[in-house]
Order: structure tokens, then C-alpha cells, then sequence
């Protein structure tokens, strides 16, 4: 669960992010098909007031979790598709 207590440098100057606190304790977590045996990817839950919710799957689930709101995770996903992470 992400805690508002952990210090992120990223976060200490606001650039539209926020650190919130995200109950995640009933949420059921899923990783791609594409995914490996070796931990090496992300794992995805939908949570019940709507938000997504995506973590590390190396980190067992003790790590930081970020949260979209739906409208985000449609922005983030149209980018993704559109390939505005890509390797360079």
C-alpha cells in the first residue's frame, strides 16, 4: 500500500502528482499474459471506487503503488499504445 510517509524525490515538487493513500487490501491483482516467470513486470487491479491500481510485481507486494483514475488510465494507455514510452 502506498503510504503518504514514504519520501519520493519526485514528489517533492508538485507537478500535478499527489501522494495518497490507496486501500488496495481487498484488490485482486493481475499481470499480462506476456509476462515471465522472472518477476520482471507490472501487476494491475481494478479497485472498487473505480481507480486502477499498478505495482511492481518484483516487490511482492510490499512496494508503492500508483493510482489513475479511470481518465488517466485511458490517457496513459492511449499513449502506451501510441508509443510514447518507447525504447529510444
Amino acid at each position: 500500500m502506498f503510504n503518504e510517509s514514504w519520501s519520493y524525490p519526485f514528489l517533492d515538487e508538485p507537478k500535478g502528482a499527489s501522494a495518497v493513500e490507496v486501500d488496495v487490501t481487498d484488490a485482486v491483482w493481475r499481470k499480462s499474459t506476456y509476462s515471465g516467470p522472472d518477476g520482471n513486470c507490472v501487476e494491475v487491479a481494478f479497485l472498487a471506487g473505480g481507480d486502477i491500481a499498478v505495482r511492481d510485481t518484483k516487490d511482492l507486494g510490499r512496494g508503492p503503488v500508483l493510482a489513475f483514475g479511470p481518465g488517466q488510465w485511458r490517457a496513459f494507455l492511449a499513449d502506451v499504445t501510441a508509443g510514447e514510452f518507447g525504447r529510444g
